[in-house]
């Protein structure tokens, strides 16, 4: 199969000023949501204890250790890459700093799912949930911070490839590995 000639029509289109404050807006609010829930978890709750005190449903651990400060930093610290790369030109330390922020943020969220660290059992308990449920959670957030660091890595290849901040197709690239794969099979 003979390779497609390349033309400037070939690069894609800068996204639009309103898809780039449309992105911004979207995770500020997204940061906004996460960062409240969590921090009024500890006091706000469908369950109580037999005083009536609410029964959180994060582990206070993360309260006692100071982890949940280190995940809301990252969040923090990723909406400001966010910002950097909706309004500046792509370039080396920034793109290495949106990686980094991507691994460390979902490696603090492997870890304390992994540890199952991330509900409190008391809440788990009071809320008459089966003992599955906390590890089913657990679970499926390890699988979606794998995917997450994936898509960073990823993304982050395509865009040193690329030095640009556009997002590759996912559709396109894996359509190009399947077809890879077809033809070096069909050589065999």
């Amino acid at each position: 199969m003979p390779a497609r000639q390349w033309t400037p029509d070939a690069l894609p289109q800068p996204p639009s000023r309103r898809a780039r404050h449309g992105t911004v807006i979207a995770e500020v609010v997204a940061v906004v949501l996460l960062a409240t829930f969590v921090m009024l978890s500890p006091v706000v709750s469908t369950q109580t204890d037999a005083n009536g005190n609410p029964i959180g449903i994060l582990s206070p651990w993360l309260w006692q250790t100071g982890v949940v400060y280190v995940f809301l930093g990252l969040a923090i610290a990723g909406l400001g890459v966010t910002v950097a790369k909706s309004y500046v030109n792509w370039s080396v330390p920034v793109a290495i700093t949106a990686v980094l922020l991507s691994i460390a943020s979902t490696t603090v969220l492997i870890w304390v799912a992994a540890d199952d660290r991330l509900l409190n059992p008391a809440f788990v308990d009071a809320a008459g949930w089966p003992s599955d449920v906390a590890r089913w959670i657990n679970v499926g957030l390890i699988v979606a911070a794998v995917l997450a660091v994936v898509q960073a890595v990823v993304e982050a290849a395509a865009g040193f490839a690329a030095r640009s901040w556009v997002t590759p197709s996912w559709k396109t690239m894996i359509h190009t590995i399947v077809e890879g794969i077809t033809i070096r099979a069909s050589r065999r």
